[in-house]
C-alpha cells in the first residue's frame, strides 16, 4: 500500500463517516413504514458538531453562520447529501439508523441496520439483514430481500444474493439474475458494465449479452467512463466497452477530487497528472502525489509548494512544505510537521496566519480546525476571516494526559474508519514532501474528503 503522511487528521468527532458494526436487532414488522411528507430537501449547508456529557458523545449540525440548527442528540452522523443525512440513535445496545432533512425532521424512522446515501433518488437500506430501496419520502419502492445492495447508477443497481451479483431496475425487476462474482463486478456505465465469472472478465450490456471477453487479472471502476485494468504488477485504463485507452505500464493510478484529472506513476516514486482525455498536464517528476481540485493542481518541487492551473501553467510558488488540496479559494499549509497550519490562496498569499494545530479544507465557507493553547484544546469551524463560528473547548491538564488520550483515540478511530470505507480510506488530503514508498500497484483515492 502507499504510505502517505497525513498533514492533518481532523478529530474523529467531526470528520469520520461513522461505521457501526454488530448492530443486530429484531422487529415484528420493521418494513411497515408510513410515508412522511413534511420535510425539506434544501441544499443549505450543514456542518457536524458534537458535545460530550458524562463520557457520552452526541452529534448535531450547525449552519454556515455557526447557529445550531439540529441539537446534538445522535450517536452517529453523516454529511448531508441532497438535503438528506443518515444519523443513528442507540437503543438496547444497538445502533438504529434513520434519515433526517436539513431541519432535523425525520424522513425515515430509526429502525434500520444501515442506509446508503441517496443516488438517483433512491437509497439502499438494510432491515433485518436484508436490503431494499426507499425513496425520499421514506417509502419502500423495492422491498428488502437482498443480502447486499449498491447505489443506483444509469438506472441500474447491483444486488447480491447468495454471494452472487445481479442487476435490477428501479422497479426491482431483474435485468440480470445473480450469477457474477461479488468481488470484481462493477456498476453499469451507460449501457455497459464489466463483470467477472469463473476467473474471466467480460463486458456485458443490460440484456446480459456478451460484448467482449477481456484478458486481465482484475478490473475495477476508475473514473468517468473508464476502468483500471491489471495484468501482473502493471495497470492501465480501458473504456466501458473494454478498449484499452492507456497502456498497462503504470505502477500507480490515482483518482482525484476533480474527476477531470488523475495522477499516474510508472515507478511509484515520481508522479505526474493527466486529464480525463489522457492529455499530459504535468510530467512525471514530482516526489509527492499532486492534489487536484476545482481546476487547481498543487505539487511539491524540491520541498516547496508549486501551484498550477488546469492546463499545467504555473501560477505561484510558496515556501511552505506541507499542503492540503485547494478548496473554495484556500489551501491549508504548514512549514513542517512541527509547525502550525494556516491558509494561502492560489497566488501563494497568506490569507489566514498559521496558528492551528491541524487545519481542514474549506467547504461552503467553513474549515475545521484544531488549536492548542497553553491551557485549552479547541476543536471548531472557522470562516474565511479566520474567525470561529463554532468551537468546543477542553481544558488541558498539566500533564496533558487528557489531551494525549483524546488525540490518540482520534487518530486510532480515524484510521479504522478510513480503512473500513472505500470512499474515504486514506485521509491523504495532505502530503509529506519527501518520497513515499509504494509496495505494489493499486488504485487509491488521492484526495479523500476529510470533513465527510
Amino acid at each position: 500500500m502507499i504510505k502517505m503522511n497525513k498533514f492533518c487528521i481532523f478529530t474523529v468527532l467531526l470528520i469520520s463517516l461513522f461505521i457501526f458494526c454488530g448492530c443486530n436487532k429484531t422487529s415484528d414488522d420493521s418494513t411497515n413504514k408510513k410515508e412522511i411528507l413534511n420535510f425539506s430537501f434544501s441544499n443549505e449547508p450543514r456542518f457536524k458538531i458534537f458535545n460530550e456529557k458524562d463520557s457520552n458523545i452526541k452529534f448535531g449540525y450547525i449552519d454556515k453562520n455557526g447557529k445550531v440548527v439540529i441539537e446534538p442528540k445522535y450517536v452517529g452522523a453523516f454529511d448531508f447529501i441532497d438535503g438528506v443525512a443518515q444519523v443513528a440513535i442507540a437503543k438496547d445496545n444497538s445502533y438504529y439508523y434513520g434519515l433526517i432533512d436539513v431541519n432535523g425532521k425525520e424522513i425515515l424512522k430509526f429502525e434500520y441496520d444501515n442506509i446508503l446515501p441517496f443516488s438517483e433518488n433512491l437509497a439502499a437500506v438494510s432491515s433485518n439483514d436484508k436490503y431494499g430501496y426507499v425513496n425520499k419520502k421514506g417509502k419502500f419502492v423495492i422491498w428488502p430481500k437482498y443480502d447486499d445492495a449498491y447505489s443506483f447508477r444509469s438506472g441500474v443497481a447491483r444486488v447480491v444474493v447468495d454471494d452472487k451479483v445481479g442487476y435490477i431496475d428501479k422497479s426491482g425487476k431483474y435485468l440480470i439474475y445473480p450469477k457474477y462474482s461479488r468481488m470484481y463486478s462493477n456498476d453499469f456505465i451507460g449501457n455497459y458494465t464489466i463483470v467477472e465469472k469463473n476467473g474471466k472478465f467480460s463486458v456485458i450490456n443490460k440484456k446480459d449479452e456478451l460484448i467482449k471477453v477481456l484478458n486481465y487479472d482484475s478490473v475495477y471502476y476508475f473514473l468517468n467512463d473508464t476502468y483500471v485494468a491489471y495484468r501482473g504488477s502493471k495497470s492501465g485504463l480501458i473504456n466501458s466497452v473494454g478498449k484499452e485507452i492507456l497502456p498497462l505500464k503504470y505502477n500507480v493510478l490515482l483518482t482525484c477530487d476533480d474527476s477531470n484529472f488523475f495522477v499516474f506513476s510508472t515507478d511509484g516514486k515520481k508522479f505526474g497528472v493527466m486529464d480525463k482525455n489522457l492529455k499530459l498536464i504535468l510530467p512525471e517528476k514530482f516526489s509527492v502525489v499532486p492534489l487536484v481540485n476545482q481546476g487547481i493542481i498543487i505539487a511539491s518541487d524540491n520541498g516547496k509548494i508549486v501551484i498550477f492551473d488546469k492546463k499545467g501553467k504555473q501560477i505561484a510558488k510558496s515556501e511552505f512544505k506541507l499542503f492540503g488540496k485547494y478548496s473554495d479559494g484556500y489551501i491549508a499549509v504548514s512549514k513542517d510537521e512541527q509547525s502550525s497550519y494556516g491558509y494561502i490562496d492560489k497566488t501563494g498569499k497568506i490569507v489566514i496566519e498559521p496558528k492551528y494545530f491541524v487545519g481542514g479544507f474549506f467547504i461552503n465557507g467553513l474549515a475545521s480546525v484544531e488549536e492548542k493553547t497553553d491551557n485549552k484544546y479547541i476543536i471548531g469551524y472557522i470562516n474565511t476571516k479566520g474567525e470561529y463560528v463554532w468551537k468546543n473547548e477542553t481544558v488541558i491538564e498539566k500533564d496533558e494526559s487528557q489531551y494525549q488520550e483524546q488525540n490518540e483515540y482520534s487518530n486510532e478511530y480515524s484510521e479504522n474508519n478510513y480503512s473500513s470505507n472505500n470512499s474515504y480510506d486514506d485521509g491523504s488530503n495532505y502530503q509529506k514532501t519527501n518520497s513515499s514508498n509504494y509496495n505494489h500497484a493499486d488504485v487509491y483515492e488521492a484526495e479523500s474528503d476529510i470533513l465527510n
